[in-house]
């Protein structure tokens, strides 16, 4: 049985594989020990693989490292069943990797965009012939929520929660249709030009956040809230078997 871990900047998803097959995921907080040391006492773990978006790992490495022999930490620069053509392999993130490769083995030979929306919003390109061609990076909704307040003498800080008019006719309203009629535009945006390039393009969603989309755009998008460790399993069988 193998274990991925995907650690964000604020929350962690640990999956259990079995093969192929995900059989169970537990949705934490970055304090992962408790979690981890219930997942061992009841489960024979053959291998591990670790996504870790800017946290110390020395602690979970070690811990790992008592339960089983096989323990793999992803970047950018460990190999994986497509081609890798990122030119900063040693700053593509792990998250971001993994995403692309989880997307590529559930929908081969396909030009694929990977959104992924957490505390970032990531753009990910893979195209039909199995090439990670790169992406982009853009800031997550609570982030843009958090920098109108921190940034200003006097905005405040407000969630996603409420109405979005097309326009605000308050302050608060203002913001928040700002924030998230403008993230829906820039995701509606490059799915646009990407489009244009690619126009059997396939888009997979992943992250926490949720969207509402247009109409004409549901039929090409699939949610999959576990792709990451769907592409940190893939990797560490890719990993085993080479």
């Amino acid at each position: 049985m193998n274990l991925t871990i995907d650690i964000g900047n604020t929350r962690a998803k640990i999956c259990l594989f079995d093969g192929t097959a995900c059989i169970n995921t537990f949705d934490e907080g970055v304090s992962l020990t408790h979690t981890l040391e219930e997942i061992f006492k009841h489960h024979a773990i053959d291998a591990c693989a670790v996504s870790c978006v800017g946290r110390e790992r020395k602690h979970l490495e070690e811990m790992l490292k008592r339960q089983t022999d096989c323990v793999l930490f992803v970047d950018g620069n460990t190999p994986g069943p497509i081609e890798n053509a990122y030119s900063g392999r040693n700053t593509l993130g792990a998250d971001r990797w993994a995403a692309a490769v989880g997307a590529t083995t559930l929908k081969p030979n396909t030009d694929l965009l990977i959104i992924d929306a957490g505390t970032c919003i990531t753009y990910d390109l893979v195209s039909s012939d199995g090439r990670y061609l790169g992406g982009n990076i853009s800031p997550g909704i609570e982030m843009r929520f958090q920098a109108l307040h921190e940034h200003t003498a006097r905005l405040p800080k407000l969630t996603s929660e409420g109405e979005t008019p097309l326009w605000g006719t308050d302050t608060a309203s203002a913001i928040r249709t700002g924030v998230m009629k403008g993230v829906q535009h820039e995701i509606e945006g490059f799915i646009s030009e990407f489009t244009d390039i690619y126009p059997q393009l396939f888009i997979f969603l992943t992250g926490g956040t949720p969207f509402r989309f247009p109409e004409r755009l549901k039929s090409r998008i699939f949610a999959q809230p576990n792709l990451v460790s769907i592409g940190l399993n893939v990797l560490l069988r890719y990993h085993h078997k080479g």
